[in-house]
């Protein structure tokens, strides 16, 4: 990450970070959360956490925002509509949505001969491979299942 900063590079960090502070819609600050804080600051990170809507939610226990969108000064010109996506996941946090784009520039998709994503069938196919692979839920199941199947 230092090079990233010292060479002007563009990054977006995103995670589970299970850190709190009210710069990412938390009511209060935990000691990750300031450490999380100074690490940005270090290196000059601005958080994309609109902080309106929890990002984990666990019925009978609460919600919290605890997954965190973190990107470089110069990408933060290129990332809009950073949002919390409710509706039915297969674990306690939400999935995040935001967009990326170059004006001017056309980004290419190296995996595609069309560079157009079928967003439907792209759901289709996540969920026959998540079934047929018995996804039990954990994050790190689901990155899994999701990279074999976009490697694919």
């Amino acid at each position: 990450m230092r090079d990233v900063k010292s060479k002007g590079l563009y990054a977006i960090i995103a995670g589970d970070f299970n850190a709190k502070a009210p710069l990412w819609g938390s009511p209060f600050m935990d000691k990750r959360g300031e450490y999380l804080m100074e690490w940005a600051a270090e290196l000059n990170l601005s958080v994309l956490n609109s902080g309106d809507t929890p990002t984990f939610e666990r019925e009978g226990r609460g919600s919290s925002f605890i997954d965190i969108t973190w990107a470089t000064e110069g990408m933060m010109k290129h990332t809009s509509n950073w949002e919390v996506l409710l509706g039915e996941v297969y674990t306690y946090h939400h999935h995040i949505y935001f967009e990326v784009q170059f004006s001017g520039k056309k980004l290419e998709n190296k995996t595609s001969a069309h560079g157009i994503l079928d967003r439907e069938q792209f759901a289709q196919s996540l969920m026959h491979h998540f079934k047929r692979n018995n996804f039990n839920g954990s994050p790190s199941t689901f990155t899994s299942l999701v990279m074999a199947m976009v490697l694919k």
